[in-house]
C-alpha cells in the first residue's frame, strides 16, 4: 500500500469514527433529555437550552467535515473509494444527522412535552451506528 493510500485509509477511517460517534451522541443525548424531562429536573428552560447548544454543536461538527470535504474533494474521494462508497454515500448518511440538528434548533422546547417530542424526533431519525457489541 503506498503512503496516499495509507493516508486515505486514515482520513476514512476518521470519517467513519467521526459519523458513527455523532450519530451515537446525538441518540445517548435524545435519550438522557427525555430522562431528563420525564424527571422534571433541570429546569425546562435550562434543558431547552441543553437541547438548542447541542443542535448548535452538531451542526457545527457537520459544516466542519463538509467544509474539509469540499476543500479536499479528491483525497476525500479517493479514501471512500477505497471501499468502493462514493462522497454521496457519505452525503445519505450525514444528511440525516444534519436535519436531526436542523430540526433540533428549531425546535419548541418550552415545555418537558414539546422537549420529549424534540428528543424522540431525534431518536426516530438518527439510526443507531451498527456495533459488534451492540447499542
Amino acid at each position: 500500500m503506498s503512503v496516499q493510500s495509507f493516508d486515505n485509509l486514515t482520513l476514512l477511517l476518521q470519517m467513519m469514527q467521526a459519523t458513527r460517534n455523532l450519530a451515537k451522541n446525538m441518540r445517548d443525548n435524545a435519550t438522557t433529555w427525555i430522562a431528563m424531562a420525564n424527571a422534571q429536573n433541570p429546569d425546562v428552560a435550562t434543558l431547552g437550552a441543553f437541547l438548542h447548544d447541542a443542535a448548535a454543536s452538531y451542526s457545527g461538527i457537520l459544516s466542519k467535515a463538509k467544509t474539509w470535504v469540499t476543500n479536499n474533494n479528491t483525497q476525500a474521494t479517493a479514501a471512500v473509494n477505497l471501499i468502493g462508497a462514493t462522497l454521496a454515500d457519505l452525503n445519505s448518511y450525514t444528511m440525516p444527522l444534519q436535519t436531526a440538528a436542523t430540526n433540533l434548533a428549531a425546535a419548541d422546547v418550552s415545555t418537558y412535552a414539546a422537549i420529549i417530542t424534540a428528543s424522540n424526533a431525534v431518536l426516530t431519525s438518527v439510526t443507531g451506528p451498527a456495533s459488534i457489541f451492540g447499542s
